[in-house]
């Protein structure tokens, strides 16, 4: 199968290999943003996948319900393998090890507009939680993208 083919049904997307559901993943979420950004959508589910708390497979954190919507999205299904959106995912994905890392350890991230407060530095604020408004207050703004590490 080749990289960005077209799925049938999410179920596929447990068949498919760790380069193609993590360009899928940076695809789906970051499609408009920079490359800066679409690294950053990379590198959180990099830094999930060495944290304690999260599964620790890119397949395991990548498909991990609840964690990233883009990933369940026809987006995600059947990108457009032509758009330099796609091109610059892919390069991401498959060069992980060669990218720089813009986001540090932050294992989170939103668009900037779904959050309730925001500081004007950027770095503090609260979003929606599973269950309650949660706070962070490590926040890097990267194009409509904020990546944070929840408070505890």
């Amino acid at each position: 199968m080749a990289y960005g083919e077209e799925l049938t049904s999410t179920d596929e997307l447990y068949d498919i290999d760790n380069v193609d559901l993590l360009a899928r993943l940076i695809y789906s979420e970051a499609e408009s943003e920079t490359e800066e950004g679409k690294r950053g959508v990379a590198f959180v589910a990099s830094n999930r996948k060495e944290t304690s708390g999260f599964p620790n497979t890119y397949k395991e954190v990548i498909l991990q319900k609840g964690q990233f919507d883009g990933i369940w999205t026809k987006r995600a299904l059947k990108p457009d393998t032509s758009s330099q959106a796609w091109k610059d995912s892919l390069d991401i994905a498959s060069n992980m090890a060669t990218k720089k890392n813009p986001i540090g350890t932050r294992t989170y991230f939103q668009r900037e507009d779904s959050l309730k407060t925001l500081d004007k530095s950027g770095t503090n604020g609260t979003y929606k939680g599973t269950n309650s408004w949660t706070s962070f207050s490590d926040g890097k703004i990267i194009g409509a993208h904020i990546f944070y590490t929840a408070n505890t």
